[in-house]
This record gives structure tokens, C-alpha cells and sequence, in this order.
């Protein structure tokens, strides 16, 4: 879920756990259902024709090697910016990002 240029760091929160929380309930699903989607179709999951914990660490990573980027999103980058915003929450004391927000 991209977030929009001009958007504060109140609105880049909420979108940020709206992402998070719809991306970890997306890997929840594919791993109890033992089958990541992609476009080809399923791939499964723990199987020696499957695919392997390395490309589900991918997926979660959200780099090169993810199985569906657009479905499983940007979670453990995500996450890095969320760490980086809990200087100050409400942004009440116009405490700067943390460095991991870029």
C-alpha cells in the first residue's frame, strides 16, 4: 500500500499499520494453507517441488527473490519505518523520524 507524497506522519502510521497488519494476515494464511500465491498460481509450501524457507524469507524481506510482492507487500520494511516513527507517536513534540525511515 503505497503511501501518498504529501501525507503526515499521523496518516503515514495509520496506512503503515493498515499494510502491516493486512500483509501478516496474508503470510498467516499462505502458511496455514501451506501454498503462497503467485501469479502462475499456487506454489506450495514445505515440499521438496516447492518452494523453500529461503523464499518465504524472501517474501517476508520483501526483496528480489519474493514470491508475490504486490500480495505479500513490503512487511519487514515496513516495519523498519514504523520503528523509526515511535520517537514520537502522536507527534506531539515534532521529534524527528527515527534513521530507518528512509
Amino acid at each position: 500500500m503505497p503511501i501518498p507524497e504529501k501525507a503526515d506522519l499521523r496518516s503515514t502510521r495509520k496506512i503503515l499499520k493498515r499494510a502491516m497488519e493486512t500483509n501478516r494476515t496474508r503470510l498467516h494464511v499462505a502458511i496455514a494453507r501451506d501454498y503462497l500465491e503467485r501469479e502462475e498460481g499456487p506454489l506450495r509450501l514445505y515440499r521438496d517441488d516447492g518452494i523453500t524457507m529461503h523464499d518465504l524469507g524472501c517474501t517476508v524481506e520483501a526483496n528480489k527473490g519474493s514470491i508475490n510482492p504486490l500480495l505479500y507487500g513490503n512487511l519487514h520494511n515496513n516495519g523498519h519505518v514504523m520503528l523509526a516513527l515511535v520517537n514520537d507517536p502522536d507527534n506531539r513534540f515534532g521529534i524527528e523520524t527515527g534513521p530507518m525511515f528512509d
